[in-house]
């Protein structure tokens, strides 16, 4: 691969590890605060492949290191997908998913459709009507279920039980081994760099999975501490580096590094996060093909299994049947801060029985316990960032229209006022037709309508109040919102950015048009887009320092963690800034651009929400 594109590659992989959200350290549930228990879900099944449920404490043998452990904790625990009380059982939102998940009787299932490595052709038609049947059939009525490629975003994973959706979702699948025609404007980028080395893009694509793969298991991890499956749909791949055996083959792997061995890295992050990963080849039996013990390894040291049958439904059934019932073993020792593997062996003593089980676990060392603190303590919101998400009004809030209100100092004493409103389009029997303003700062300074485009006015920088009304064509009251705003803290900061005005573009004179000063586009209210759409923001720095104040940008996601800086740019007029963002690589879920200006020690940040529904 050339060094052109190897940066290409640099640049898409970074950006899409970000979106995935890939845990360079993933918690361990093996050891909780306050306990020395480590736990280990053991699926026992016969020769027919059905789980056996007769089996008592007794009939376990653990070993931790070769070294055997009395079992403290015993249970069996049995989730045929079947609803045993009246709850509710559509899934409202993915914070109900999270809680449903932490019950012992709810099987929680994440399929991952491998697209760049499934034939376009022949196995994507067996993969594609295999999973729909699976969706349909093989699955409980209580069962989570979610679906998801290398290019979507872990905000974008929906657990769901609701069949039928998903079951459309499946017929649009595709499968692109060997076709390199971009989805985004990122694989679009790397094409153009290495379309001269298709090798080069192949060993790109199998990073993109193993990534993908990884991400998954850790928001996995974060469903509770029962067994999770995560169903892998791919031919297969093997990453750099991944060709290595397994971690029960001969040695115990304390002495193998998890950090150079891609297939140790993704197996440790399974096991702390207690997910089995099944891998279903679409492709069926192959004769005389190598193993991949890449696969094999990922698969046998999570407690899953590598799938090679003609028959497609059999795997999806036996990866549910799998994990109907499983016994919950516990056993107790000190919590070791050595940083190596330690391997667990289960074993029945019945004869005939094949057990299944995570390998082993990773202990921490007590420098990444102190790093996780302080990244648990970094990740906590800041107020500003929990207050710009809390302001997205979700679909069916009954808000008739989104409204913007900003300010920002003009100097000697004087602000503008910009007010702007859209129809929100996802309400039902929308029939906002007008918005007006009554404004005051101790007296009306201002009383009209506001324009869907925009309107602006003049007034002195005081505490202005401000409140709207939505009326229908008929002038009936829908909706009635209230605002402040003060533009004194601006006007007293050594630096400050005024408050951030958006645009929407969506072709390709609009987008032209905000290389203006006076840009001929409307300021957009919402705060809901499209992925083929662009967003535009403009901000002024204000103060004393704001003649040397330096603007800069970055996208965040929905757990305020940074994705990637964003580019900012003077306009025509000096003072103003303005930031670009095309929203066709992204994936639905809820997103916001933090905007700083920082001049010698002043800084400043505005947040600016946003939504990207489809």
């Amino acid at each position: 691969m050339s060094g052109r594109a190897r940066g290409a590659a640099t640049v898409l992989v970074s950006v899409l590890a970000c979106r995935l959200l890939v845990a360079q350290e993933p918690q361990a549930p093996v050891f909780r605060t306050g306990t020395n228990i480590v736990r280990v879900d053991a699926t026992v099944i016969d020769r027919s492949g059905n789980p056996v449920p007769s089996l008592t404490a007794d009939d376990f043998e653990i070993r931790e290191d070769g070294v055997p452990q009395a079992i403290s904790s015993f249970k069996f625990i049995v989730a045929d997908g079947k609803s045993t009380d009246d709850r509710s059982l559509p899934i409202r939102s993915q914070a109900h998913a999270a809680s449903e998940a932490e019950r012992d009787d709810v099987r929680t299932f994440l399929i991952l459709w491998d697209e760049y490595h499934i034939d376009e052709f022949a196995s994507s038609y067996r993969a594609r009507g295999a999973l729909e049947q699976a969706v349909l059939t093989a699955f409980g009525e209580t069962d989570l279920v979610a679906l998801m490629d290398q290019l979507t975003p872990i905000s974008a994973i929906e657990f769901t039980r609701a069949r039928r959706e998903m079951a459309d979702q499946i017929r649009k699948l595709k499968g692109r081994r060997g076709v390199y025609l971009s989805r985004s404007a990122l694989e679009d980028a790397l094409m153009r760099a290495a379309i001269s080395d298709p090798g080069g893009i192949e060993a790109l694509r199998s990073m993109v999975t193993f990534d993908a793969i990884k991400a998954a298991a850790t928001h996995l991890g974060t469903f509770g501490e029962g067994r999770k499956t995560l169903i892998v749909v791919s031919e297969g791949f093997t990453p750099r580096g991944g060709d290595g055996q397994s971690l029960g083959s001969g040695s115990d792997g304390r002495g193998r590094s998890g950090s150079s061995d891609p297939a140790l890295d993704l197996v440790r992050t399974a096991n702390d996060s207690n997910v089995a990963i099944h891998i279903i080849d679409p492709r069926g039996l192959q004769v005389g093909s190598r193993p991949n013990f890449f696969l094999q390894t990922i698969t046998a040291d999570t407690g899953g299994e590598l799938y090679r049958t003609n028959d497609l439904r059999i795997p999806f059934e036996k990866a549910v049947r799998a994990a109907s019932a499983f016994y919950l073993l516990g056993y107790t020792r000190d919590a070791p801060r050595d940083g190596r593997f330690h391997q667990i062996k289960v074993q029945v003593k019945r004869r005939g029985l094949d057990v299944r089980a995570r390998s082993g676990y990773w202990a921490p060392r007590a420098e990444e316990i102190e790093r996780a603190k302080m990244t648990a303590a970094a990740a906590v919101l800041a107020p500003d960032i929990t207050n710009a998400f809390a302001s997205l009004a979700p679909a069916g809030s009954g808000r008739q229209a989104d409204i913007f209100a900003g300010s920002k100092p003009l100097g000697d004493g004087r602000m503008q006022v910009t007010l702007a409103w859209t129809r929100r389009a996802n309400e039902p029997r929308n029939s906002a037709a007008r918005v007006t303003v009554i404004a005051k700062a101790g007296d009306v300074v201002f009383d009209g309508p506001v324009q869907p485009d925009g309107t602006m006015f003049e007034t002195g920088v005081a505490d202005l109040q401000l409140a709207f009304t939505v009326l229908s064509a008929d002038g009936q009251v829908l909706d009635r919102q209230a605002r402040t705003l003060d533009a004194s803290t601006m006007t007293a900061a050594a630096v400050a950015l005024s408050t951030p005005v958006v645009y929407r573009a969506s072709t390709a004179a609009q987008v032209r048009a905000m290389q203006e000063s006076a840009p001929a586009v409307p300021v957009h209210a919402g705060r809901e887009f499209e992925r083929t759409e662009r967003i535009f923001v403009r901000v002024s720095p204000v103060g004393a320092g704001s003649s040397t104040a330096a603007v800069t940008a970055k996208l965040l996601d929905r757990r305020g963690a940074t994705l990637v800086g964003l580019p900012v740019m003077p306009v025509a007029a000096q003072d103003t800034w303005q930031l670009e963002l095309p929203l066709g690589s992204l994936g639905a879920g809820d997103y916001a651009l933090e905007l700083d200006a920082e001049s010698g020690d002043h800084r400043d940040r505005a947040v600016v929400p946003f939504r990207l529904s489809r």
